[in-house]
């Protein structure tokens, strides 16, 4: 429930920034949260873990997808959600994870070399701040929890 909380509030901070697609994607991940939320609180856990890193890498996907590509800073959250799924799902979960995030990344590979997704690489500004603090201090936040 943590965990849930505290990418919720990093979705949270990061909605106040977004516009347009982005919004719209990263609503879609606070709301999949909330239902990774509702399963720990259940204690459903390995409900919970997989919602929470499915939705999430799914979210990473689509924001890389519409943005930078593989140079996207979206891909910087992939490890953790590995990370992740070592801790909270063992083996299982861990390489059916890392199946889909390598699977994500070959598609995004893919579509950009067919020309079907034009990879965007913005200037940088101060709207990259939020989702990179938010990126930053998941990391470490798990981390921490992990040690604990």
């Amino acid at each position: 429930m943590q965990i849930c909380g505290v990418s919720a509030l990093g979705l949270v901070a990061s909605l106040s920034v977004a516009r347009n697609v982005t919004f719209i994607i990263i609503a879609a991940g606070l709301t999949c949260l909330i239902a990774a939320f509702v399963f720990a609180y259940k204690h459903k856990v390995l409900a919970s873990a997989s919602t929470l890193l499915v939705s999430l890498s799914s979210m990473l996907f689509a924001l890389a997808a519409t943005g930078a590509g593989l140079f996207d800073l979206a891909i910087l959250g992939y490890p953790t959600l590995i990370i992740f799924a070592a801790i909270l799902g063992g083996v299982g979960l861990f390489l059916t994870l890392l199946f889909f995030v390598t699977l994500q990344c070959v598609v995004i590979v893919g579509l950009s070399l067919q020309g079907i997704i034009t990879p965007h690489i913005p200037s940088l500004s101060w709207e990259h701040l939020p989702i990179e603090s938010f990126l930053n201090l998941y990391i470490h936040f798990n981390i921490l929890l992990w040690r604990a």
